[in-house]
């Protein structure tokens, strides 16, 4: 036993079911998907940069740190990130002298309005094309940031989005579920799988609590109040909603 768990215990079985859903863990320690998850790490150090002669892209907002060699220069940056509690991100270069390189961002096709990008404390793009820098901040793209970098140049960058809802097919489209950027959001506690919505924009419904975590309050158009926080937060045996259906009261 280890801080009261089995070692090896993983979230196995999710019922997504309109009413009565929660989730389980597998009955014994060490199943398939066990194995996997540390063979899902090792792919980390593929999947969060990729390089190439003279450019860095970064993929994944993953605390992390890469090094190499442009143009005979050596180059190490270090990210610091917090995601997906914060859709921001910083990057610290460290090189020898002036080193050149295209330094590129992914920007994730669920961002949605504002991309802030500061270096050095000064702000160079607030959603728009910038020819000096090179940056495209369109969703789906990669933003080049810059080309010639100096020691201790520190890159920050933040990334806007909304609350959405996501029906599930083109015939059901009330019923579905709501996201945060790329997170699915829950109903916490609910077991009746609907929420009436009045035709509010739904970032204006969905209050969120604190900056440090995705827990947002919803009073919908009957009164009810609902808790939405992240599915990977919910525990075992918790009630929950994932699909709901949004009814438009009237």
């Amino acid at each position: 036993m280890r801080n009261g768990k089995k070692r090896g215990e993983t979230f196995y079985y999710g019922c997504f079911a309109q009413r009565g859903a929660t989730k389980f863990m597998f009955h014994e320690g060490w199943p398939c998907c066990s194995g996997t998850y540390p063979l899902c790490l090792t792919e980390y150090t593929n999947l969060i940069y990729f390089n190439t002669q003279d450019s860095l892209y970064s993929n994944l907002f993953v605390s992390s740190k890469v090094e190499n060699i442009y143009n005979g220069k050596k180059v190490s940056v270090t990210q610091t990130s917090q995601f997906p509690n914060t859709f921001a991100t910083r990057y610290q270069i460290e090189t020898e002298g002036t080193a050149d390189f295209d330094f590129y961002i992914r920007i994730p096709q669920w961002v949605r309005g504002t991309v802030k990008v500061k270096i050095n404390g000064e702000f160079i793009c607030v959603n728009s094309s910038n020819e000096q820098w090179g940056i495209d901040s369109m969703p789906g793209s990669w933003m080049c940031i810059g080309r010639s970098w100096n020691d201790g140049d520190l890159v920050e960058i933040e990334l806007g989005t909304d609350i959405t809802f996501v029906p599930c097919d083109d015939t059901n489209a009330d019923f579905g579920t709501f996201m945060y950027g790329p997170v699915v959001l829950v109903a916490k506690g609910v077991v009746n799988g609907d929420i009436s919505i009045d035709g509010r924009d739904l970032n204006e419904v969905f209050v969120r609590q604190s900056q440090s975590s995705l827990k947002f309050s919803v009073t919908d158009a009957l009164n009810r109040e609902f808790t939405f926080v992240p599915y990977y937060e919910i525990s075992q045996g918790e009630n929950l909603s994932v699909y709901m259906e949004r009814s438009h009261y009237r």
